[in-house]
């Protein structure tokens, strides 16, 4: 360390006495030449930096202790050449040049800045610069204090009235503010982050953000935050931190602060908590491509999933099936218990079908009780077939839904990528198509998509088309099949029975068509026609004195879908035929399911005075308790039981069995079918009541019958 001479300390001396009496040191000496003798001792150990210059000239003539502790110079590179503007190069002229006072008038100056030190840290100073004469000669004295208190940097930096503004609307704000230095240390943090954390804020001021110190879900944050202090360059992002057991998304902006050179001194980070936006924007995103109520993946983005993997497929030679599965029967459930169970069920049936899929296989619900699989990497017909048998064997346990233990089956269709198509929506379409040819095959099985489907589908598609005209093209008419009464040979009653006449194909027969107006729900259509011509010709026949029961057979799809009470009652008011002379024949599928709507319409069709029958009666698998509920009239004997009853020991017992019981119940029997005299009379040795088949008549047209019935009634005894 330099000696002081007595020049400089008599020249600090009077700098120190004239111009900074209220220096704390200066009470302690009432003696002022004691004091000029310990004045090297008395500046060594004070907490503020003392520099002194000639005006005009940057060298320094003395620095005390404390100067070269502050900014890590020794004594010696301060007075050996070192100036003012070697302390920090980053300072423009501006903040130079106020270390050197030129005006006349003015004897001193306060600012706050910062210093850097040798290491290269910027410390922020309060610095007071008085110029004083000595001899002569005019100097400048430098007094600088370090900061170290945040708050009372800022007041320095912007003024209290201006800081007290900043500071009420940065710590109110509803985002997260911190500012940071070069060092990446702590200047200040607004009170909105008090909630992260435990400790206070204040305590962390001065502290460098370190993963060690401020948790792992720090590194990216400041990794990005050195990054913005190396290049100077701000960035956005969204960042995740974990602060007391939970996660919280913020969305952050941090920006440089740089001084007049474009040095950066700092930096400010600011983050917006956007959790909730988050999570809003991902259930909005899920809802996008998955189903509300399985929560399975919907057609959107089983599309985009499938259109991946034809793309790897054509580069990886990889085969792919696509499974369309119809939940069979599904809407019974619908119908007989409501559609919260129905829910249920197809929550249950995704399941079941999910636990028989391999790992990277994709089931999703394509609409209804529809769903789709995707089976990727297949290489042979045999691994999909063994996956579809274990999916159809896996249904034949009953499922538990809610109070209800239902059993149900799937239909399941195939096609292969590539070989019935190179996209999804064909894909898709074909193996529709194969899934309805189970479904015609019987149900509760699986079928592989074959050309000759597609031809089906497409005259299914035309013969749609063309009965949806048929009804106003007068296309439909009815043929009636007479039912005679075995004991009185009389005709008691008349089948009526639908034909289309085709203006193109001709006659084509119910087989044919009736599986498509069903499955297209134009059934309900048709059958309204069908029971109004039906009882306008019963009419007609009565005033020409043929007075019989006209049978009309009700579909299903109209019985539980269509208006079929609203219908009978206009068709028998417009017509004027007596309710007595209508009968509906209804199958035992039909009314397998108690329903309150069933019930309901049974019980309003029987008080209108109609008749009621059961159709192919012994082939349903439902109670017979709805015989007497409902009020049944006549129980039809389904014709697979009478085309063997001569040959066939257990269909004869069947028969035999089904006329006792219904003469229990007092119903009458009616078996069709009947193509023989030997039949007949094994009928009439049962006890059956009457009969209808191919032994009397063939379904015949109105006029036909009308002849039919004219000799029957004087020829028949």
């Amino acid at each position: 360390m330099l000696e002081m001479s007595q020049t400089q300390q008599k020249l600090l001396f009077n700098a120190i006495v004239q111009k900074i009496p209220d220096f704390p040191f200066m009470k302690c000496y009432a003696n002022k030449t004691s004091m000029a003798c310990a004045l090297p001792m008395v500046l060594d150990n004070l907490n503020e930096a003392i520099f002194l210059m000639y005006q005009g000239n940057p060298s320094f003539l003395y620095v005390n202790e404390t100067a070269t502790k502050m900014l890590g110079y020794s004594r010696e590179e301060f007075i050996n050449g070192m100036g003012i503007f070697d302390i920090d190069p980053s300072w423009t002229p501006e903040v130079t040049q106020r270390f050197l006072i030129k005006s006349k008038d003015e004897k001193m100056i306060r600012f706050t800045t910062r210093h850097k030190t040798k290491e290269g840290h910027n410390i922020p100073i309060d610095i007071t610069v008085n110029r004083f004469y000595f001899e002569g000669k005019s100097y400048h004295l430098a007094v600088c204090r370090e900061i170290v208190d945040r708050k009372s940097f800022v007041e320095e930096m912007f003024g209290k009235e201006t800081c007290f503004k900043f500071k009420d609307v940065v710590d109110n704000s509803p985002n997260n503010i911190a500012w940071y230095d070069a060092e990446c240390r702590v200047v200040y943090l607004n009170k909105q982050i008090q909630k992260y954390f435990d400790v206070p804020i204040e305590s962390l001021i001065g502290k460098e953000v370190t993963v060690a110190s401020f948790g792992e879900t720090y590194a990216e944050y400041i990794e990005k935050l050195r990054s913005v202090i190396k290049t100077g360059i701000g960035i956005e992002y969204d960042q995740t931190f974990r602060f007391k057991d939970e996660e919280h998304v913020h969305h952050m902006q941090i920006v440089p602060e740089l001084d007049k050179l474009g040095n950066v001194i700092g930096i400010i980070a600011i983050g917006r908590d956007v959790s909730m936006q988050k999570k809003a924007e991902k259930k909005i995103e899920f809802l996008a491509y998955h189903d509300h109520l399985t929560e399975l993946p919907n057609r959107i983005r089983t599309k985009l999933e499938v259109e991946n993997v034809i793309h790897k497929a054509q580069d990886d030679s990889m085969q792919m099936a696509i499974l369309f599965i119809d939940v069979d029967d599904f809407q019974t459930v619908n119908d007989s218990f409501g559609h919260a169970v129905g829910d249920m069920l197809l929550k249950s049936v995704a399941s079941r079908l999910q636990d028989n899929l391999r790992d990277n296989d994709m089931l999703s619900r394509h609409s209804g009780d529809e769903f789709l699989i995707i089976l990727n990497n297949v290489h042979s017909n045999d691994v999909i077939a063994s996956i579809c048998e274990r999916i159809v064997e896996s249904f034949q346990k009953p499922l538990n839904i809610g109070t209800h233990i239902l059993s149900s089956s799937v239909s399941i269709g195939i096609s292969i990528y590539p070989i019935e198509g190179d996209d999804f929506d064909a894909l898709v379409r074909k193996a529709d198509i194969a899934m309805h040819k189970a479904k015609e095959l019987g149900k509760n099985m699986f079928c592989f998509f074959e050309s000759s489907m597609n031809e089906e589908t497409i005259e299914c598609f035309h013969a749609l088309n063309d009965m949806k005209n048929a009804i106003a093209n007068q296309e439909f008419i009815l043929h009636y099949q007479p039912q005679i009464d075995i004991k009185n040979k009389k005709i008691m009653g008349a089948e009526a029975l639908i034909r289309w006449m085709h203006p193109t194909q001709g006659l084509i027969a119910p087989s044919k068509f009736i599986p498509i107006a069903e499955n297209s729900g134009l059934i309900i259509k048709i059958g309204e026609w069908v029971i109004k011509e039906a009882c306008k010709q019963a009419m007609l026949w009565h005033q020409q004195g043929i007075e019989i029961v006209v049978a009309v057979n009700i579909s299903t799809v109209q019985f539980k879908r269509g208006n079929l009470e609203e219908i009978v009652k206009e068709a028998l008011a417009t017509s004027g035929l007596s309710p007595e002379f209508f009968e509906l024949e209804l199958t035992e599928s039909a009314m397998m399911y108690d329903t309150e709507k069933i019930r309901t319409t049974i019980q309003n069709l029987k008080a209108l005075g109609v008749k009621l029958s059961i159709d192919d009666f012994g082939t349903g698998y439902s109670s017979l308790s709805y015989l007497k509920k409902f009020a049944v009239d006549k129980l039809k004997i389904d014709q697979s039981f009478i085309k063997n009853l001569l040959e066939n020991q257990e269909d004869a017992a069947i028969v035999k069995a089904v006329i006792q019981m219904a003469k229990s119940l007092n119903l009458k029997t009616i078996a069709e079918g009947v193509e023989d005299g030997e039949t007949l009379d094994a009928l009439h040795g049962h006890g059956c009541d009457e009969v209808q088949g191919f032994h009397f008549a063939r379904p015949m047209s109105i006029e036909a019958f009308e002849g039919f019935a004219l000799y029957f009634k004087h020829n028949i005894h």
